[in-house]
């Protein structure tokens, strides 16, 4: 993305305050689901998606499971193109085929990553099946791939050969080594809470 935008260094400022600025709505939106989340569902059976919905309905009433399917599906739905979008980018970039949205071989493994999602649900959709799997391997995934791609991102940002004068600071170091040991926490707590009772119920 950096590259297909043209950045440069002198454009890092202005990169910056984005990226803080988008993290920090971010985090807000999460403590504002977490919030009422725990404020209305605590202790109750969530068998749906209708019954996660009622956490709305103390601020809009009737209408709150409606602009909760909604939002939903709107996040759904940008993220699935985003993801597959991103997801072609670096497929193609990572095997030397090019980036740029315009290039013949993003456009193809954009589609590959379309065609696999899609592949997945009719299966689950034709044949019943449960996706339960698919779950517990992206969540077995994501145990691995969370911790690994912040430590390379903060072995990348104190390299000096790399980042010149822009390299980590302490105190940028010591904010980022506390994100990667609650990285690290959660995926402890994942893999031992969800995916390992899953993986050993299904080998016996």
């Amino acid at each position: 993305l950096v590259r297909q935008k043209n950045i440069e260094r002198e454009d890092l400022s202005a990169c910056l305050v984005d990226s803080r600025v988008g993290a920090c709505l971010m985090a807000l939106i999460t403590l504002m689901i977490m919030g009422t989340a725990a404020s209305v569902l605590r202790g109750k059976e969530l068998a749906d998606a209708g019954a996660v919905a009622t956490q709305l309905e103390p601020l809009f009433g009737s209408w709150g499971k409606g602009l909760f399917c909604l939002g939903l599906f709107s996040a759904a739905y940008s993220s699935f193109l985003i993801n597959s979008m991103i997801g072609g980018f670096v497929l193609s970039d990572g095997l030397g085929l090019g980036s740029d949205p315009e290039d013949k071989w993003t456009r193809y493994m954009t589609t590959v990553v379309l065609l696999t999602g899609m592949g997945v649900a009719l299966y689950v959709i034709n044949t019943g099946a449960k996706p339960v799997a698919a779950i517990v391997m992206a969540q077995a995934v994501t145990v691995i791939a969370g911790p690994l791609m912040a430590g390379v991102l903060l072995w990348l940002c104190n390299r000096k050969d790399l980042m010149g004068e822009d390299r980590n600071t302490p105190p940028m170091n010591a904010l980022g080594g506390v994100g990667f040991v609650l990285l690290l926490a959660m995926a402890w707590y994942t893999a031992t809470a969800k995916v390992w009772p899953k993986v050993s119920g299904w080998l016996g």
